[in-house]
């Protein structure tokens, strides 16, 4: 970490999250191989490395990015989004984007690298896709959105049979027997 002049690491480092200061930014970079699944310690990780840059007035841009070549992050943790650890996945989740959101500095992603794992979802869920616009199109900011795509998760996703299933599956190393329900 840190191999310029004038760069200093940030006091917050884990195992799968990294902070590094350089040239008035902070780069975060996620470090979980192989796909940088994340779990709770992960997001809580990252939380972390976020909460103290709104009183950062010395630092001007934010850049996350990942530590493994051609990957960004599959999202998070399948065993997260079982019933009984939604909610605490969910507000650790939420917290991170609405840091981001808050932030005071340029914030920007360095994806490098195709996003297949979206593509794939996407592409052979129409309830996903379907959602992805409808928030999208909902305008109003970041709160509202959030709040939307909280909706269709919690009322049209999350209690469906597909979503058990899929966990089921996933969790047996099995191919998933979709339903449609």
């Amino acid at each position: 970490m840190g191999g310029e002049a004038g760069s200093r690491s940030a006091a917050c480092a884990t195992a799968h999250v990294r902070s590094e200061e350089a040239g008035g930014a902070l780069v975060v970079s996620l470090h979980r191989p192989p796909l940088n699944v994340l779990d709770l310690p992960t997001i809580r990780a990252l939380q972390a490395a976020l909460e103290p840059l709104p009183a950062r007035r010395d630092l001007k841009a934010l850049v996350l990015r990942s530590g493994i070549e051609g990957v960004f992050s599959a999202g998070v943790d399948v065993r997260d989004h079982a019933l009984e650890r939604v909610p605490g996945m969910r507000e650790a989740f939420h917290a991170v984007f609405r840091l981001l959101d808050a932030l005071p500095q340029a914030t920007l992603a360095a994806v490098g690298g195709p996003c297949r794992w979206v593509e794939r979802l996407t592409g052979k869920s129409g309830v996903a896709l379907a959602a992805a616009r409808k928030i999208l199109r909902s305008g109003g900011g970041f709160e509202p959105a959030l709040r939307e795509a909280e909706r269709i998760y919690r009322e049209d996703v999350l209690p469906s049979e597909d979503v058990e299933e899929g966990l089921r599956a996933f969790l047996r190393k099995r191919r998933p027997r979709w339903r449609d329900r």
